[in-house]
């Protein structure tokens, strides 16, 4: 096993190591302290290195590990440089979202990427999981057979997939009013 890190959580065990990836220190967005927008370097990140202050870098960076880090049943092909992804879990691990860097926009759609978050999206949706794609400050929901393109999501907004009655997915934005109405029926 790789090495146990302790999180918020509890202590983790790693399945691998960074070894020099960087992409989440340009992908991902950082709010306090660092106040860093998705898809820009980080001004403390030494690309193919690490974090230059990794001794003293932000909780919130502390506790990031992504998928490619936690999961050892994501082959290779998923290491975050080479896919131009990386993928990380939120909403209790219900929810497995990639950020896309944008210098590679369309790197999910190629195989076997493409492919794969469909099959994990078949598996997902019948636990009332997701599958989200973010390419800056576009996103797509993945389904089974194809992916929706939502556009931006505002602070207001969520992710509502609905199981359609004659079979198949959709997926749309909803504001909070609606997505109360729809926890109060259930359907969320």
């Amino acid at each position: 096993m790789g090495l146990t890190v302790d999180t918020p959580n509890g202590p983790l065990t790693l399945a691998r190591g960074c070894d020099g990836c960087t992409l989440c220190c340009k992908v991902m967005r950082v709010d306090a302290p660092l106040n860093k927008p998705m898809n820009r370097w980080c001004e403390h990140c030494v690309p193919g290195k690490g974090c230059g202050i990794h001794e003293t870098r932000p909780p919130v960076c502390r506790n990031f590990h992504c998928v490619w880090l936690t999961d050892a049943q994501f082959g290779a092909e998923w290491e975050p440089e080479r896919c131009h992804m990386v993928l990380w879990l939120d909403l209790e691990g219900r929810r497995l979202n990639a950020n896309v860097d944008e210098d590679h926009a369309d790197a999910w759609l190629a195989e076997p990427y493409y492919g794969q978050l469909k099959t994990l999206a078949s598996m997902a949706l019948y636990r009332g999981g997701q599958i989200v794609v973010y390419v800056g400050k576009q996103t797509f929901v993945i389904l089974p057979s194809r992916h929706v393109a939502l556009g931006a999501l505002g602070s207001d907004e969520y992710i509502f997939i609905d199981r359609l009655p004659q079979g198949g997915w959709d997926a749309r934005k909803v504001d909070q009013a609606e997505a109360d109405a729809l926890r109060k029926a259930g359907r969320v």
